[in-house]
């Protein structure tokens, strides 16, 4: 059974109040990306940022996981939602 700690109200909370001063975006980014892209930790340490946009900057929404970064060594197609896209591209830029 997969037991949902966060709820997205839990989350946005997040990104509104524990994100401030100057490391805001960075943190938000940070936040979306472990919150709703579906990678363990190591992971997520592995990806690359040509992973996930391409040569315009514009977030991927569907993207593949290399069997080389996966943990059980298969490639992985992973969906992700909206708001980690902007937040994404919010910290690139």
């Amino acid at each position: 059974m997969i037991r949902q700690i966060f709820t997205d109200e839990h989350i946005r909370l997040l990104l509104t109040h524990a994100c401030t001063g100057k490391f805001k975006i960075k943190d938000q980014f940070l936040i979306a990306q472990l919150a709703y892209v579906p990678l363990s930790l190591i992971e997520h340490n592995q990806l690359k940022v040509h992973q996930l946009i391409d040569v315009h900057g514009h977030a991927y929404k569907k993207w593949l996981l290399p069997s080389a970064y996966s943990r059980n060594g298969k490639d992985r197609e992973i969906e992700v939602p909206e708001v980690f896209c902007q937040s994404l591209e919010r910290y690139l830029n």
